[in-house]
């Protein structure tokens, strides 16, 4: 019968105690998960019968798409193949090829059930966004799982086969105490199942032994598998009670740091009696142990280097001569002479003579000459020009009358002032001929342009 723990709410501390078997089982979301009522990412799952026994505990990746459903997934299928072992063999290559043949079987099933993985209606669309693209890239979960077949007629010595990939914990107990150097350094957090392309970053580890050796002793007693929430029990050598484990998930769940945790251990034969004892003092979660610092034994003092004399510049005979002809005396540089001197003395001014405190000035300057320029031509564009002067008819025969001696030829076009009885228009005159004889004196015969540029003498 398969038994699964449910991924929405806590389960506290159960112990179960079978004819030849014991086991117990926790689970419990994080705070982040309660606070937003979401399925917590581990799935916990087992399968009890009369001879034999089967667990996994999955720990879904958070950065995947939605990790409850990878943790799901590859529990529920890993769960059934190690229900389906029922060969009689002890082979490790054998049970490998059979999990890496298995995993690969399975890709189709878990992205078709990402594909049709429906989203929340209330989540934002901007969530929903980043959880599309999350989908492309499939779910991922680490996982653990075994199976333990007892002694009997199909396995004489017994069984124990345990699987996993990932930083989840798995922990192993024998007679003598603690054995769990046997599974080797093989917990890293990189290894991981993926609904895409499987085994991630290596392949499934395998541990196959009998449970009992020839002589009839046992070589295991306890298994103890839990997810990274329950960190804290790797410092625990002795198992806890019921009471000591739930009140260890009521302290987990309020830290800062708060993770999902779940758990399964099992006994060969009969579970321990403290486990059903009070709490009389409540777990105390180890504090983690500070980095220590790399002390050297101090042989020798450091020296110091002491740097090196710059070596002086030798100048030529004749600078050298023009150097001392304007130092100072030494009598002046002695003692608390020497000191007010060079007190006195005052940094060198700045030189002018640089170009690039020039160009500032030349533009300026050009821009001044600029608008000067500017200004003049416009005063000179703007001023009036003068105007000829048109003289009227009358003032034709006026000047005339004055000048009796002179005759006048104008050749130009005159306006005639209109008046109130006659309407303006514009008479052409081709040539004008004013003559006025004197009876005593002849004049000689000016042209108009002459006649014309004595009047505008005359006649501003």
């Amino acid at each position: 019968m398969i038994t699964e723990i449910s991924q929405l709410s806590r389960t506290n501390s159960t112990l179960v105690q079978k004819k030849r078997y014991a086991f117990r089982f926790a689970a419990d979301r994080s705070k982040d998960s309660i606070i937003n009522n979401q399925p917590g990412q581990d799935y916990l799952a087992f399968s009890d019968a009369y001879n034999h026994l089967c667990f996994v505990v999955c720990d879904g990746v958070g950065q995947s798409f939605f990790g409850d459903l990878g943790s799901r997934i590859i529990g529920e299928e890993l769960l059934s193949w190690l229900e389906g072992l029922v060969q009689n063999s002890y082979a490790t290559i054998e049970f490998e090829e059979s999990l890496s043949t298995y995993l690969l079987s399975i890709q189709a099933r878990a992205r078709e059930q990402v594909s049709n993985y429906l989203l929340p209606d209330d989540l934002p669309d901007l969530h929903k966004e980043v959880l599309e693209e999350k989908r492309i890239l499939g779910t991922q979960s680490m996982f653990i799982g075994g199976r333990i077949d007892l002694p009997g007629r199909d396995y004489p010595q017994g069984r124990i086969i345990l699987v996993w990939m990932g930083d989840s914990r798995l922990r192993l107990w024998g007679p003598e105490g603690e054995v769990s150097g046997v599974l080797g350094d093989t917990f890293n957090t990189n290894e991981r199942w993926s609904s895409i392309s499987g085994p991630v970053n290596g392949n499934p580890h395998l541990f196959i032994d009998t449970l009992v050796d020839n002589q009839n002793k046992s070589k295991w007693t306890h298994i103890l598998a839990y997810s990274d929430g329950l960190a804290a029990l790797d410092a625990t050598s002795a198992p806890l009670t019921n009471a000591q484990l739930d009140n260890l998930f009521d302290q987990l769940t309020e830290t800062p740091t708060s993770d999902d945790i779940s758990l399964f251990e099992c006994w060969i034969g009969d579970a321990p009696i403290s486990l059903e004892l009070p709490l009389e003092k409540p777990f105390v979660i180890p504090a983690p142990e500070p980095t220590p610092i790399l002390e050297l034994p101090l042989e020798k003092p450091l020296a110091v280097p002491v740097p090196e004399p710059t070596p002086l510049l030798e100048l030529p005979s004749t600078q050298k001569e023009n150097v001392e002809s304007l130092s100072p005396p030494l009598s002046l540089l002695s003692g608390d002479n020497a000191q007010h001197k060079f007190a006195e003395r005052k940094p060198p001014q700045k030189s002018w003579k640089k170009p690039i405190i020039w160009i500032p000035i030349i533009l300026i300057t050009c821009c001044l000459l600029s608008c000067l320029g500017y200004l003049f031509v416009r005063s000179e564009l703007t001023r009036p020009k003068a105007t000829p002067t048109t003289l009227s008819t009358t003032q034709v025969i006026k000047a005339a009358t004055l000048r009796p001696s002179v005759t006048l030829t104008i050749a130009t076009s005159i306006t005639p002032t209109p008046t109130s009885s006659q309407t303006p228009t514009s008479t052409q005159i081709s040539t004008a001929t004013l003559t006025s004889t004197a009876s005593q004196t002849t004049t000689p015969t000016l042209t108009s342009t002459e006649q014309a540029s004595q009047k505008s003498n005359s006649y501003p």
